[in-house]
């Protein structure tokens, strides 16, 4: 069997996980905990909710098992794209929200000892730690190796410009209409989307059929359920990236929701791009970054458009070196 290589070292997480194991000790030193006791706490401080014990021992546990599952997930992400040496400073999140959760829940536990009702947050020892905790991360990332290999850039078969020139002159001068499009729909999104549809909707329900809730609330809140609702849907089917009659236009989703337009005249030159999703532009979608706007889901490589302007897009792709052929033999 292969063993699963990770390529961002787990030691340089060696401070968020002793403030997990901190919370967790405090947690389990309680001690014998009544069988009604406060579990949540309003902006004041004060308890406004109440429960059984057993609440805290099952989310204090999780909650930072989340942080540290995000931050494992995209420190991983960035190593394998790296490609040199560069500072990752998403790996300092757990760190910062551990040592926010751990001053939290030292206020909480106080409160549970003393069996009270208001919530006092030691802020000094919550920005304390915090602060060394990050601080600590921040020289193991520094210390950090690069284990990533540089790969070698794949060119497929690039498409000859003179040649779409003569076969889309060839369909214009035919009456007849051509276009160009790709598409960047992974798998992971749709299923993210979908499932992020599918916890909309017991909210629907509770907002529209419990009649406890008081119509101010559900006229506030099923608003917010419906254009969250709209927003997951719309990027449902993708990137998708079209090219005809003159025009490049980038679109979101099935529906097709416009995000740019570029005309032939307006465009200066287009070149390839290597990119790293999470050092360069923070992530994946519609972001900014390096004096430009990038639309991309997947991927690491894309064809970045000048315009006349001096304005830069850089638009993701499967297959850019197609794409740029396109777009050199048709728009500029």
């Amino acid at each position: 069997m292969n063993r699963v290589r990770l390529y961002h070292p787990v030691w340089t997480h060696l401070p968020a996980l002793l403030l997990y194991g901190w919370i967790l000790l405090e947690l389990f030193t309680l001690g014998p905990l009544p069988d009604r006791v406060p579990v949540h706490f309003g902006l004041g401080g004060q308890a406004d909710n109440w429960g059984s014990p057993w609440v805290w021992y099952l989310s204090v546990p999780l909650v930072p098992l989340l942080a540290l599952g995000i931050s494992f997930a995209m420190d991983e992400f960035w190593a394998r794209q790296e490609r040199r040496k560069r500072f990752n400073w998403i790996t300092l999140f757990d760190e910062a929200m551990l040592g926010i959760l751990a001053g939290v829940f030292a206020g909480c536990f106080q409160t549970l000892r003393q069996g009270g009702e208001v919530l006092h947050v030691p802020w000094l020892l919550l920005f304390s730690v915090t602060a060394f905790a990050v601080a600590a991360a921040a020289i193991l990332e520094w210390r950090r190796p690069c284990t990533s290999k540089p790969e070698p850039l794949e060119l497929g078969v690039v498409a000859d410009p003179a040649l779409l020139r003569k076969a889309i002159q060839a369909r214009i001068d035919a009456g007849t209409q051509w276009a160009y499009w790709q598409v960047q729909n992974p798998w992971w999104m749709n299923v993210i989307m979908g499932l992020s549809l599918l916890t909309l909707l017991p909210g629907f329900a509770v907002f529209l059929l419990v009649n406890d809730i008081p119509l101010p609330i559900r006229a506030s809140v099923v608003p917010i359920l419906i254009v969250s609702a709209a927003m997951i849907g719309a990027c449902l089917g993708g990137l998708r990236v079209h090219v005809s009659g003159g025009q490049l236009r980038v679109r979101l989703g099935f529906l097709g929701v416009p995000l740019l337009r570029l005309r032939a005249g307006d465009i200066e030159d287009a070149s390839l791009l290597e990119f790293s999703p999470l050092a360069d532009f923070g992530g994946w979608g519609i972001r900014r970054g390096k004096g430009m706007w990038a639309y991309f889901f997947e991927g690491t490589r894309g064809v970045v458009i000048r315009k006349r302007n001096g304005k830069k897009y850089m638009i993701g792709s499967n297959n850019p070196e197609e794409l740029l052929a396109v777009i050199t033999a048709v728009l500029t």
